[in-house]
């Protein structure tokens, strides 16, 4: 768990701000990818903690609509826990106007904003459990699709990523993995 601790005060007609954090030190490693594409820009990855299934399905179905996303496949993270990925290309701005329509673990939008190199990433090894593919909810959007991203799914967790099919440009067949203190 992170602590955030922000003091502000005036002094002399200006507003002064001190920001503290505080989070535990990590021993062991997870690997994952990111969602960050080679030309800059991002695809939609939502990570749930503690939310039950039939909460997080209409609020895609939301956000396809608010945001117009295309598909988003989801994999069962963990007890409660979730990943969803749409692999429509956005704006760095517009990802995180989705982060922030949506009811992601607060934790998912902050660190890589605060401490990381904004690169929000989903892990690939399990916690306890493998993480599982549940399925998909459709959607339709004229956005570019990442290629990396749609292949990468399909060879991880074994599924056919239906819109790596409307992909334009085959261009950006990179991926950024990381590997950060579980």
């Amino acid at each position: 768990m992170i602590w955030l601790m922000v003091i502000r005060f005036d002094c002399f007609g200006k507003r002064i701000s001190f920001d503290f954090s505080s989070r535990p030190i990590r021993k062991g490693f997870a690997v994952g990818y990111t969602n960050r594409c080679k030309d800059g820009s991002y695809i939609a990855t939502l990570d749930y903690d503690n939310l039950r299934l039939d909460w997080i399905k209409p609020e895609l179905k939301r956000l396809q609509k608010d945001f117009n996303l295309g598909s988003f496949y989801i994999f069962q993270s963990s007890k409660s826990s979730y990943h969803c990925v749409c692999i429509d290309k956005l704006s760095f701005h517009e990802f995180i106007h989705i982060l922030r329509n949506s009811t992601v673990d607060p934790n998912y939008v902050l660190v890589p904003l605060k401490f990381g190199k904004k690169l929000w990433t989903l892990r690939t090894t399990p916690k306890k459990n493998k993480i599982k593919y549940i399925g998909y909810i459709t959607g339709e959007s004229t956005r570019m699709k990442s290629l990396a991203h749609g292949l990468f799914l399909e060879k991880i967790f074994n599924i056919h990523v239906t819109e790596k099919d409307q992909i334009r440009t085959d261009w950006d067949n990179e991926l950024v993995l990381a590997r950060y203190p579980q």
